[in-house]
């Protein structure tokens, strides 16, 4: 079908041939036309041919509106078309806005499982070509980045520099989140820098290159290639948060490495596994502190280290994690005690550190056992932890101020119930007990729940019990402090979360009522949730869940 057949306007050969001849004769000559041509002219010719363009002129709009009616029609149809195409695909179109603004998301509750970045970017990099341009825009899904070199995949490093190059150039100029683990088993006679193959050497030039653009790092790295990775001095203008690692936690040597001096103004939160505080240049803008000794003669070497952080006055130090790894239980630290003003957070593995340490401001404690002896079943903690405690907690005059304790591998005793009862503004208690049930152990419990039930302890609101040995504890008196206190507590603050659990049990059935009465305090709203170990070895909610 042609768009001109069958349209109604006479061609110009047919309708004005009579008009040829005599427009050729009067354009041979200068002569003046005849009175008879002229009027010719004026009455007939004139006329008719002003007529004619009027009707070819009507006649074009009339092709340019069919023009516009046949464009329409191809854009709806190519519409419906696309349409057709989309329900087939499993990805529907979104605006680009809301497409990226999931991928920032995303990028935010991902890890780095493997590889340099998310595994999610590369994913959604490559789905479509919208969803690929809108990843190659979000900067922010190529911000973290880790990297991983040891000498038994060192055929996967081959291409690391020019990937490395690629993630860095796909996040623009936004700060880093950056995870650096350099691990090599060197032979006797090579040293742990020299070991680096070229395109391992270039990775690590090419993300060091970046370190202005560092928000957070995490670097792992041998002591003997510390001076070869940290020299020239990284500037890390944009760094809050750094850990820094020289050994590797099977590691039993004293950290022998150099000093280590980072201009890092703006940092907030620094973790040191294996090197001691002494070697570090610190920061008075430091609030969050975390350092842990692989030395095996921590006593000098702890004393030490805490004097020197004290000594530095930062103004913020809030929060401060110590502990000696491979450190003898019975040692205890040596000199006159070292106060911390402004830390209101301590968590450490390691209790002799509360020998000889003051901290006015404490609201938060979380003590565990041993390093080594966290995942040792029967393990009892043989070190006096709450005895060094109270004793810290008594010189500290910081018995009002704590809010929150935790304590793992504890045995509850009479000292554990005379603690409680001088913390009136405890909130939340977690005690995660030994593994080895007792009739001792059994009794410190009763007198535990005896303390809250006559009104001790007055503003706790969570209480959490773990790693019992039987979940038979489950009795009447515990139930009953736990209806009184949501019930029936006259004191500002109602006990709203409960969570037990238990490595097994036995006789459950005759455990029905407890277990009712439990649910109808969840049904009331409390957090009530009471789970053990169950024969498969995977966690059962025996009321509630881990929800």
């Amino acid at each position: 079908m042609t768009i001109c057949e069958g349209l109604p306007y006479k061609s110009l050969s047919d309708h004005h041939s009579r008009y040829f001849s005599l427009l050729s004769e009067l354009c041979l000559t200068n002569d003046n036309p005849s009175p008879s041509t002229k009027a010719l002219i004026r009455s007939n010719i004139l006329p008719e041919l002003h007529a004619d363009a009027c009707q070819l002129d009507k006649e074009i709009d009339y092709l340019h509106g069919l023009l516009d009616a046949v464009q329409k029609n191809k854009d709806e149809i190519t519409s419906m078309e696309r349409t057709f195409r989309t329900l087939l695909s499993p990805v529907r179109i979104m605006p680009d806005e809301i497409v990226m603004e999931i991928f920032k998301n995303v990028a935010r509750d991902s890890e780095v499982k493997r590889g340099v970045v998310k595994e999610a970017a590369w994913t959604l990099s490559h789905v479509c070509r919208s969803w690929r341009a809108t990843a190659l825009a979000c900067r922010e899904l190529w911000t973290t980045i880790s990297v991983r070199i040891a000498d038994y995949n060192i055929k996967k490093s081959d291409k690391l520099p020019v990937l490395l190059q690629t993630v860095l150039e796909r996040s623009g100029n936004r700060l880093l989140d950056v995870s650096f683990v350099l691990e090599l088993s060197h032979s006797d006679g090579i040293s742990e820098e020299d070991a680096l193959t070229d395109m391992q050497r270039g990775a690590i030039t090419t993300l060091f290159n970046e370190s202005h653009r560092w928000l957070r790092a995490s670097l792992s790295i041998p002591s003997g290639a510390v001076e070869d990775l940290l020299d020239p001095h990284p500037a890390l203008p944009a760094l809050v948060s750094l850990c820094l690692q020289t050994k590797q936690r099977w590691a039993t040597q004293a950290y022998d490495g150099p000093d280590i001096s980072l201009w890092c103004p703006r940092l907030t939160s620094l973790s040191l596994l294996g090197v001691p505080p002494t070697s570090v240049t610190l920061c008075n803008s430091l609030s969050h502190m975390s350092v842990q000794l692989y030395d095996n003669q921590p006593t000098f070497s702890q004393d030490y280290a805490l004097r020197y952080l004290t000594s530095l006055e930062p103004a913020v130090l809030q929060t401060l994690s110590f502990s000696s790894l491979y450190r003898r239980e019975y040692c205890l630290s040596i000199g006159e005690p070292i106060t911390f003003p402004l830390v209101d957070t301590l968590r450490t593995f390691n209790p002799t550190i509360l020998n000889n340490v003051v901290l006015p401001a404490l609201h938060d404690i979380h003590l565990g056992p041993p390093e080594y002896g966290r995942a040792t079943p029967g393990h009892r903690y043989s070190t006096p932890l709450l005895p060094a405690l109270d004793d810290m907690l008594r010189r500290s005059h910081c018995f009002h101020g704590i809010t929150r304790l935790v304590l793992e591998y504890v045995i509850p005793d009479q000292v554990l119930v005379d603690m409680l009862v001088s913390l009136p503004n405890l909130a939340r208690l977690v005690l995660f007990f030994a593994d080895s049930w007792s009739a001792k152990m059994e009794a410190g419990v009763a007198m535990l729940v005896g303390i809250l039930d006559i009104g001790f302890v007055g503003r706790l609101e969570e209480l959490e019990m773990r790693n019992m040995f039987e979940v038979s504890y489950l009795d009447e008196p515990l139930v009953h402090m736990a209806e009184w206190r949501w019930r029936s507590w006259s004191g500002a603050v109602r006990l709203r979360r409960l969570r037990l659990g238990a490595a097994g049990y036995r006789n459950a059935g005759t455990l029905g009522e407890v277990y009712r009465r439990l649910r109808i305090l969840r049904d009331e709203g409390m957090d009530v949730v009471i789970s053990t170990m169950g024969t498969s070895g995977s966690e059962e909610f025996l009321v509630g869940s881990g929800q």
